[in-house]
């Protein structure tokens, strides 16, 4: 049960003994909005690296330092509809140090990296602004080169098409960024302390009564409180499969499929679709791998992946450009066995068994423990508890599988063409 310390700011605490640290998350949610995603990706870096107080990135470390090592880091992401800015704080449990204020010192230093940015005159301290813009710049540039990666955003562009902003990089990209100056994102960040909806959770061996009082120092005001909508529902699926293909001077060509799926996290067929992705293409024992990879010899590296907030299971492969078409007709033939329901038994439970257990390796990670808090406060109907999620899981049965399959459509197929492979 999560506690509103303002309207629209909700306080979750979850307790546990496992760890002598305590995690604490700041997520601020938004609506998905082009106009704001090269603004909270900048101010991200700003609010990470400097404040009023310590106005350099050496000051700052030098204080997290006295306060035993705390760590303090700052992110953006998507999920489906939403735009997520984290701010992220992991500390040594002062109960283990006989420090028992430090807790509210650590509280303290959040508050004024958040509240007191090193703002002048309604601007950000323009040397750190044009840094932190200039190595954003850098860094956006950067993701160029992971061909892998851009194959995957051009696939998004594609299957996007109708919803441009569903295909953005979560970070945003140069022109955004190009736009902004330290004016803009000082204005920005008061619009997103205010209006944003926030999340806070804390995880550790401590107490509610603690948390809350510490909390409660932090002078957050009340905002709309209704909730965001997060489902990516997009158009209907079309019959008309779009294909695109790029040449650059690379030496290994990338393949990438994009399929509809009309799943979304929490459905009844969910535990299903994991296990299905589990078979296709997830894993080393996966048809994928151990066909067009294995056996075939067609690709240097393959796997699938799924996005159920936004509908869209991807494909990607790293081949050469001759083996483009089998290479294709391959993944269709892995595909076509899963919807005939052609899977053995062992391939089930083996997938199962992968999938279970990588979830309980997650338990015993305060970061995969904290989201797993985050989403049961956020969605509290589709969330599952562990118990339940593996029983789910080992319920699962192949007319199940297959009945998955026939609902999942081939919507896109991209291809970035080697010019530099050896023949």
């Amino acid at each position: 049960m999560s506690i509103e310390l303002k309207k629209g700011v909700r306080l979750s605490v979850v307790p546990t003994e496992k760890f002598k640290t305590i995690r604490i998350l700041f997520r601020f949610q938004a609506p998905l909005q082009k106009e704001i995603i090269a603004k909270r990706t900048l101010l991200s870096s700003l609010l990470e690296t400097n404040c009023a107080t310590y106005p350099t990135q050496t000051q700052m470390s030098a204080r997290l330092a006295e306060l035993y090592g705390a760590s303090f880091s700052t992110y953006v992401s998507r999920k489906g509809k939403q735009h997520w800015f984290d701010i992220s704080v992991n500390m040594v449990n002062g109960s283990y140090l006989h420090e028992e204020n430090l807790f509210e010192e650590v509280i303290e230093f959040v508050k004024e990296a958040i509240f007191s940015p090193n703002i002048k005159n309604g601007a950000f301290d323009e040397a750190t602004f044009l840094r932190e813009k200039e190595n954003l710049m850098q860094y956006i540039h950067s993701t160029r080169e992971d061909k892998q990666y851009y194959a995957s955003l051009r696939l998004n562009e594609l299957f996007f098409e109708d919803c441009p902003v569903q295909s953005l990089p979560s970070f945003g990209t140069v022109s955004l960024l190009d736009e902004e100056t330290a004016q803009s994102i000082a204005e920005y960040y008061q619009t997103m302390l205010q209006t944003d909806l926030l999340d806070i959770v804390v995880m550790g061996d401590i107490s509610e009564e603690k948390v809350r009082a510490a909390m409660e120092t932090l002078p957050f005001v009340d905002r709309e409180s209704a909730a965001l909508p997060i489902f990516y529902e997009g158009e209907k699926t079309k019959n008309i499969i779009k294909e695109q293909i790029d040449s650059e001077p690379i030496n290994q060509s990338r393949l990438a499929l994009a399929y509809s799926i009309p799943y979304r996290y929490g459905a009844k067929e969910y535990a299903a679709l994991q296990v299905f992705n589990g078979i296709f293409g997830s894993y080393p024992h996966s048809k994928l791998f151990q066909t067009v990879r294995e056996k075939q010899s067609m690709a240097y590296s393959i796997q699938s992946s799924f996005d159920s907030f936004r509908g869209i299971m991807s494909v990607s492969a790293g081949i050469a450009s001759k083996n483009r078409d089998k290479a294709i007709k391959s993944i269709h033939a892995c595909f076509d066995e899963m919807v005939a329901g052609t899977i053995s038994k062992s391939e089930i439970e083996k997938t199962k068994e992968m999938i279970k257990n990588s979830y309980l390796q997650g338990l015993d990670r305060p970061g995969a423990l904290i989201e797993m808090a985050f989403m049961e406060e956020l969605m509290p109907e589709q969330y599952k508890s562990p118990e339940v999620w593996q029983e789910l899981i080992s319920a699962v049965s192949l007319e199940e599988i297959k009945e998955v399959a026939k609902n999942i459509k081939l919507a896109c197929v991209y291809f970035l063409e080697g010019s530099m492979e050896e023949d």
